[in-house]
């Protein structure tokens, strides 16, 4: 039985969050992991498929906006949900991929004509912005789902 189908942006996040911080940690050691360069270019990988899958760029081509996952979410009726942005996972992806150096495969035609880091910068922004939008007005915090 089929229960579902695509990701789930937010698992994704901490998935390819984690696999970032355990290359991290030992980038700087005299030797390195076996595993090292395999985790390092499949992060790498995977944050471009999270960018590329996950989000949506808005109509106008000025905000990118974090997706439920692959097959879902986005923008108005498409639906959202604020437990799914992580603008500090985001921030750690795009730092990543900036430090990353030379990459063994092309980018993906993401929509639009910006640098891979601006559009990290956009998905960031419109996070921040989206969560904004959800906040209480009393307290201040955001629907926890």
């Amino acid at each position: 039985e089929e229960v579902g189908t695509g990701s789930a942006a937010d698992g994704d996040e901490d998935a390819i969050a984690g696999m970032i911080i355990a290359t991290l940690v030992v980038k700087d050691d005299s030797v390195k992991p076996d595993w090292y360069d395999k985790v390092r270019d499949w992060a790498d990988r995977s944050s471009t498929a999270f960018l590329h899958y996950n989000t949506a760029l808005s109509a106008t081509k000025s905000h990118r906006i974090l997706k439920l996952g692959s097959c879902w979410g986005g923008w108005s009726s498409e639906g959202n949900n604020p437990s799914y942005h992580g603008p500090g996972h985001f921030r750690l992806m795009r730092d990543f991929q900036m430090s990353y150096g030379a990459r063994s495969y092309d980018l993906p035609d993401f929509g639009d004509d910006k640098p891979l880091e601006e559009k990290w910068n956009m998905l960031i922004a419109t996070s921040y912005a989206f969560l904004e939008t959800t906040q209480c007005p009393q307290t201040g915090l955001v629907p926890n789902w």
